[in-house]
């Protein structure tokens, strides 16, 4: 696989520098997955019936995997981010937000 963009995070190029030991790392683990050992799934849809396309599970487990070798443990880290530029979307059917638990779900808007 490759990196086909780099995004900075509020347009900091610092983050770079300050993990770049974390950022080689995850470079490496990219490069280092096989993304043609993942095309193991048949799709279903109609546009495509039966090509094969990648499976979102293997992929995963190859990063996973890939990730480990390298001392990486998986957690999560709840964070909040703007809503400013999203917007919530009703249900057509009954006008009611969608709503994934206690959180809206928000789209952005001009996507």
């Amino acid at each position: 696989m490759i990196i086909a963009a780099i995004y900075y995070f509020n347009g900091n190029k610092d983050t770079f520098c300050k993990f770049s030991k974390e950022i080689n790392e995850v470079q490496e683990v990219i490069e280092s997955v096989n993304s043609a050992q993942a095309k193991t799934k048949v799709s279903n849809e109609k546009a495509m019936p039966g090509k094969e396309i990648y499976s979102p599970e293997k992929l995963n487990l190859s990063f996973k995997n890939s990730f480990t070798k390298r001392g990486w443990t998986s957690h999560r880290v709840r964070c909040e981010y703007s809503t400013e530029h999203y917007k919530r979307i009703e249900n057509e059917e009954n006008g009611d937000l969608f709503d994934a638990g206690s959180e809206a779900r928000l789209y952005k808007e001009n996507s």
